[in-house]
């Protein structure tokens, strides 16, 4: 039953995804067919150009789990999912200040 569901989801998703790109790809060139004002024009080049930016932002944006690395990378998620492996492991402002710590031990002294 379960298994149902998941794939239902899954062809709603990629039926939305596919039907997004058509719009995305091909609805932009219906404008570019009636050039016959400015208006049209310039409405054509922006949204031709942004084709890039649409793509991304269905295929990556709506993606639970991209979101999901997103929200990691930008530190936007609580401590608490965090492994502990990466709690543990030293920053890398952290390493340097122990690398110029040992410089000054080592071999500079005060004159």
């Amino acid at each position: 039953m379960k298994s149902d569901v998941s794939q239902s989801k899954d062809t709603r998703l990629i039926i939305f995804k596919i039907l997004a790109q058509f719009v995305i790809l091909g609805c932009t060139w219906v404008l570019g067919f009636f050039q016959s004002t400015m208006v049209f024009k310039y409405l054509f080049i922006v949204l031709n150009s942004q084709q890039g930016t649409f793509l991304y932002i269905v295929h990556c944006l709506f993606n639970k789990e991209v979101r999901d690395e997103y929200r990691k990378w930008l530190g936007c998620s609580s401590s608490s999912s965090t492994p502990d492996s990466m709690k543990e492991a030293p920053s890398v402002s952290e390493d340097l200040d122990k690398a110029g710590e040992e410089k000054q031990k080592k071999g500079t002294r005060p004159g």
